[in-house]
């Protein structure tokens, strides 16, 4: 059975590139609560996450491939005011440049992240 695609991304590259430490342990919007620690990382992968901060407290979400899509699409489409170069990482995962050549940074996956789970940048 053929790997579900993401535009250039399978379910792995979008776990590998956004479900990193140094954006989940670093910035304090994001609190890991559950990933199965699978390895390999099946299609179906998700994590839990609590996001917020302590003024208006925190709320938990699952995040997995398909919501990460979803909100790739939204960034890479310009229905949303993210910076250009979270736009730019987003088409290119749309219009398949091999996912080797994307480098998102903790800051771009930090934003598509709270795009996928609160549908605009918050923090």
């Amino acid at each position: 059975m053929p790997q579900q695609r993401y535009g250039s991304a399978t379910a792995q590259d979008l776990y590998r590139l956004f479900i990193r430490r140094d954006v989940l342990g670093f910035y304090p919007q994001w609190e890991l609560v559950d990933d199965e620690d699978d390895d390999p990382v099946p299609d179906d992968w998700y994590v839990v996450v609590d996001i917020g901060d302590k003024e208006s407290g925190f709320a938990r979400r699952r995040l997995d491939a398909a919501r990460l899509w979803v909100a790739i699409l939204a960034c890479g489409s310009n229905q949303l005011r993210v910076r250009l170069e979270v736009a730019q990482k987003c088409q290119e995962i749309i219009c398949e440049r091999p996912i080797e050549q994307i480098n998102v940074t903790p800051s771009e996956a930090d934003t598509v992240m709270q795009v996928a789970l609160l549908g605009q940048v918050v923090y």
